[in-house]
């Protein structure tokens, strides 16, 4: 029993001693870093994992707020054209619209329209925000559309 009782003693001391070192290690293992090299209060930030590129692509993202009743509206850019638009999703007050609520005329040219289906959701209440975003065939990385009702 006295064998017994020293190595469960000699185990926990052993814990004691390196467990901080085997939990850095496991953490470190799964890509995290151990809280005991942060000062208290600090976080750790997530890291950006650059974007891919793709030659010749960019995108374009148009908001608004919707005059209310106008079930229909057209993407545009201030300034140059950004080249053929796609529109690839559209949100009303933040929540994302399925595809098969709404119709895109004149796909992949300098200003779509996206029509809203009728009864749903039908035309944007008034002051919802709606936000269209898409992507164009130029190179330039991020175009800032408006939205014409």
């Amino acid at each position: 029993m006295k064998k017994l009782a020293l190595s469960l003693v000699a185990v926990t001391g052993l814990f004691l001693a390196f467990g901080h070192t085997l939990r850095a290690s496991n953490a470190a293992d799964f890509g995290a870093a151990p809280k005991s090299m942060f000062a208290e209060g600090d976080e750790e930030e997530p890291v950006e994992e650059p974007e891919e590129e793709v030659p010749g692509a960019g995108t374009i993202e148009a908001c608004g707020d919707a005059p209310g009743g106008d079930p229909s509206v057209e993407i545009k850019k201030g300034g140059t054209a950004p080249g053929n638009i796609k529109v690839t999703s559209v949100t009303i007050n933040g929540v994302t619209i399925p595809p098969s609520q709404y119709t895109v005329n004149d796909q992949n040219t300098t200003s779509p329209e996206v029509v809203f289906h009728n009864p749903t959701p039908g035309a944007p209440a008034k002051g919802a925000k709606v936000c269209v975003y898409g992507t164009t065939k130029d190179g330039d990385k991020e175009h800032e559309g408006k939205l014409d009702w």
